[in-house]
C-alpha cells in the first residue's frame, strides 16, 4: 500500500488535489470513491478525522462555555484521538460482517472510504457551530451515512442493499458494545443509585471514560500492527498512528482523572440520598450537590428538576420557581417535565399561601398530565385551604386511583372525612398514614384539633416532590 498515486495508472483524466477530493465526496461520492481507492489515499483520510475531531472538540467547547450546554467530559470521544480510535473500531466491524458478505475489499479500503465520508460530518460539525446553521446539522449528517454506505459499497463491490446492511449493522453492534461497556462499568464503579437516578452525568460520563479507553486501545493495537511491517509506505501512516496512540492514552487518562476528581454522577447520588432519606431529610445539602452537578452539566434537565425540588423543601420558594421556570424552557419535546415543572410550582404556591394561584397551576398540571396522580393529590391539600371539602374527597381519591400510594391523599381523606364526622372512613384513612409513614401519623394527629387540623401541621419537607420519574403514560403537549 503506498499514501502516494500508484505508478501503473492507465491514461486518464488527471488526479484530482485532495480538496477537491474532498468537496467531491460531499458532492458527488461514487465517482469519488474510485479515484480515492485507486490511488489508496488513507492517511489523508485520516487526517479528515482528525480535523472532525479538532471541529467537533471546538464544538464542545463552545457549547459548554458560551451556550451553557453538554458538558467537557464529552472530549473524551468528541476529539481527535476519540474520533481516530472509533474510526479504527468502526471500520473493523463493518469490514468483517463485509467479509462475511463475501466483500471483496480489505480493512485498509474500509478504512479509508469510511474516513473520507466523514469529509461530510466535517461540513455538518462546522454547520453545528452557529446556532443560525445548526439546523441543517442533521440533514447532512444523514446524508454523511449515505456517503458511507456508498462508501462501503465502493470498497466491497458490493450490491446496494448488502452495502447498506454491512454499514448498519455494523453501526448497531458497535453502539451495542459501547452500550454494554457502559453498563458495566456504571454497575461497577457506582453505588445501585447512580443506577436509579436519571440524569445526563450518569448516562454520559461512564460511557466518556469506556469511549476514550476503547479508543485508546485501537489507536495503540493499530500502531502496533503497523510497526511489525517494515515497508516504506507505511512510514507516514505509523508515525500518525503512533502519536495519536500516545495522545489517546492520555486523553483516557485525564478523562478518568477529571471524573473520580469532579464526578457529577456522585453529586447527584449524594444529592438524591440526602433528599430522600426517610429518617433525616436534608434537601439543603441536596440542592448543594445538585448544584455541583449542574456546575459540569448546565443542561441537565433532570438535576435542574431534583434542585428546584430540594430549594422548594427548604423554603426558597422564589429560587424553586425560578429552576422550575428554567425546566420548562428547557423541556423541548420533553413534555412530561412540563408537567412536573407546573405540578412543583402548584406546591410552592401553595406553601406561600397563594392557594388561588396553586390551584391553577395544579388543575393545569392534571389536565396536561391525566395519569399523573401527584398533582390531584396536591389539589386536595388546595381545596381543604379553600373550605372545599367535597372535592377535596374527591382529588384524593382521584389521586388513589391513579396509583398514588403516597401519604398526601391519606392525609388529605383522613382531615377530610374527620371534619364531616365519617368516623369510619377518617380512621381507614388514619390508619393509612400510620401503615405509610408511622412517625408522621403521630406528629398530624397531635396537638389541639387533632386530625382535624392535620395539613395545618405539614412542612415543607413533608410536602417534597417525589425525585422518581412516574411510570404512567407520557402527556400531549395541550393544543394552543
Amino acid at each position: 500500500m503506498h499514501d502516494t498515486p500508484s505508478t501503473n495508472e492507465q491514461a486518464g483524466p488527471p488526479d484530482s488535489s485532495l480538496a477537491k477530493l474532498a468537496l467531491g465526496v460531499i458532492i458527488s461520492p461514487i465517482a469519488t470513491f474510485d479515484q480515492i481507492l485507486r490511488r489508496e489515499l488513507v492517511l489523508p483520510g485520516l487526517l479528515i478525522m482528525v480535523t472532525a475531531g479538532t471541529v467537533a472538540a471546538i464544538g464542545v467547547l463552545l457549547s459548554f462555555y458560551y451556550r451553557s450546554q453538554g458538558s467537557l467530559f464529552e472530549l473524551g470521544s468528541s476529539s481527535p484521538t476519540g474520533e481516530l480510535g472509533a474510526l479504527l473500531i468502526i471500520a473493523l466491524v463493518v469490514d468483517g460482517l463485509a467479509r462475511l458478505m463475501r466483500g471483496q475489499g480489505s480493512y485498509i479500503q474500509t478504512l479509508t472510504v469510511l474516513a473520507w465520508a466523514n469529509a461530510v460530518r466535517v461540513a455538518a460539525l462546522l454547520l453545528s457551530l452557529s446556532p443560525a446553521l445548526s439546523a441543517f446539522s442533521s440533514v447532512v449528517q444523514l446524508w454523511a451515512i449515505v456517503v458511507s454506505i456508498i462508501g462501503v459499497r465502493k470498497a466491497h463491490k458490493f450490491s446496494g442493499l448488502r452495502s447498506v446492511i454491512a454499514y448498519l449493522v455494523g453501526l448497531l453492534v458497535t453502539a451495542t458494545l459501547y452500550s454494554l461497556l457502559r453498563s458495566y462499568y456504571l454497575t461497577a464503579a457506582y453505588p445501585a443509585t447512580a443506577r436509579e437516578v436519571t440524569s445526563l452525568a450518569a448516562a454520559s460520563v461512564p460511557a466518556q471514560i469506556v469511549a476514550s479507553w476503547l479508543c485508546a486501545a485501537a489507536l495503540v493495537l493499530a500502531a502496533l500492527a503497523l510497526s511489525r511491517d517494515d515497508g516504506a509506505a507505511y512510514s507516514s501512516l505509523r508515525r500518525l498512528i503512533g502519536t495519536f496512540a500516545a495522545m489517546g492514552i492520555a486523553v483516557a487518562a485525564l478523562t478518568t482523572g477529571y471524573a473520580w476528581k469532579l464526578d457529577p454522577v456522585r453529586e447527584v447520588v449524594r444529592g438524591t440520598v440526602a433528599y430522600q432519606d426517610q429518617e433525616r431529610p436534608d434537601p439543603a445539602q441536596a440542592a448543594k450537590h445538585f448544584r455541583t452537578a449542574l456546575r459540569y452539566y448546565p443542561s441537565d434537565i433532570q438535576v435542574e428538576l431534583y434542585l428546584a425540588d430540594s430549594l422548594s423543601a427548604v423554603g426558597d420558594y422564589q429560587g424553586a420557581v425560578k429552576w422550575y421556570e428554567k425546566v420548562r424552557e428547557d423541556a423541548g419535546w420533553r413534555v412530561w417535565f412540563e408537567g412536573l415543572a407546573f405540578t412543583g410550582i402548584g406546591t410552592v404556591r401553595y406553601l406561600e399561601g397563594s392557594y388561588k394561584a396553586a390551584d391553577d397551576e395544579l388543575r393545569r398540571a392534571a389536565k396536561f398530565w391525566e395519569g399523573y396522580a401527584e398533582p390531584k393529590a396536591r389539589l386536595g391539600l388546595v381545596y381543604l385551604r379553600l373550605g372545599k371539602g367535597k372535592d377535596a374527597i374527591g382529588a384524593a381519591n382521584s389521586a388513589v386511583k391513579a396509583g398514588d400510594k403516597g401519604y398526601l391523599p391519606q392525609v388529605v381523606l383522613a382531615q377530610a372525612y374527620t371534619t364531616t364526622g365519617d368516623g369510619k372512613k377518617a380512621q381507614e384513612a388514619i390508619r393509612n398514614v400510620g401503615r405509610i409513614n408511622s412517625e408522621l401519623a403521630g406528629r398530624l394527629g397531635a396537638g389541639p384539633g387533632g386530625w382535624s387540623r392535620a395539613i395545618d401541621r405539614l412542612t415543607p419537607v413533608d410536602l417534597r416532590m417525589p425525585l422518581e420519574m412516574p411510570k404512567v403514560p407520557l402527556p400531549q403537549r395541550p393544543k394552543s
